[in-house]
């Protein structure tokens, strides 16, 4: 995500086993629009008072099997109610967690990524107008709980690889702004995923979709698929529904 002219620009690759392809789904009620996955809260997407999230897994040291709210629904509270940076961060800190996620709020002048977990929420503010996210913690006091196992995950060069190319990821252009995110194993960095059909079905990841969000127009940009296939054409928009009042005579 890149701060630029009150415009952000933003992407991101949603990664999951491609064995759910079918299950993502785009919802649009008054006042929110969200992608998301079937019987989901809410995940990534954009409110009618221009705030929008973006949402990565991450895994903690904390992290339990007992009752907590779980962190789709942190996101859809954050979509329902907040119009500000400062307002989705009280939200996420209010609620009482058992697992962990990073939420990226984004306004039309700030971001934010919140970081998730039991052991508390943490935040993370951009550098120099860039900000940027894997599937690890970034902040100093959560960090050392990281329970993503490093050493097999790509989660660290897929972060060191976003920080080398903040200046494409910025880039005004949609299609040009996602291809930037075609980078795969053999470039040093799986930031656009394809299974490996070898495996089995539960450890098969793939770039199912790649989105944007345009928070000042309301808009949420959406490509079925990783970057390496984005074109001009591919993109599916969806926006807020607004609400409409009906008088009765």
């Amino acid at each position: 995500m890149v701060l630029a002219d009150g415009s952000p620009r933003t992407v991101q690759t949603w990664d999951w086993y491609d064995t759910l392809r079918d299950w993502m789904t785009v919802v649009s009620w008054p006042g929110v629009c969200t992608f998301t996955e079937a019987g989901v809260a809410g995940k990534i997407g954009v409110n009618s008072a221009g705030l929008g999230v973006h949402f990565n897994v991450l895994r903690h040291a904390s992290d339990h099997a007992d009752i907590g709210v779980p962190v789709h629904v942190v996101a859809r509270r954050i979509l329902d109610e907040a119009s500000t940076v400062e307002e989705a961060t009280e939200l996420a800190r209010s609620a009482r967690l058992s697992a962990s996620s990073v939420i990226t709020v984004v306004t039309a002048d700030r971001a934010r990524c919140l970081e998730l977990s039991p052991a508390g929420v943490s935040v993370v503010d951009p550098v120099d107008g860039v900000l940027w996210h894997a599937n690890h913690f970034l902040d100093a006091a959560l960090a050392p709980g990281e329970r993503t196992t490093v050493d097999v995950s790509t989660t660290l060069a897929r972060g060191s690889w976003l920080r080398a190319h903040a200046a494409e990821l910025g880039a005004a252009d949609l299609t040009a702004r996602a291809r930037s995110l075609c980078a795969h194993t053999e470039d040093g960095a799986a930031v656009c995923a394809h299974p490996d059909m070898s495996l089995p079905a539960h450890e098969r990841w793939e770039s199912l979709a790649t989105i944007s969000l345009d928070v000042v127009a309301g808009r949420m940009h959406v490509h079925t698929g990783g970057p390496c296939s984005v074109a001009p054409e591919s993109w599916a928009e969806f926006g807020v529904r607004r609400a409409v009042s009906t008088t009765a005579r």
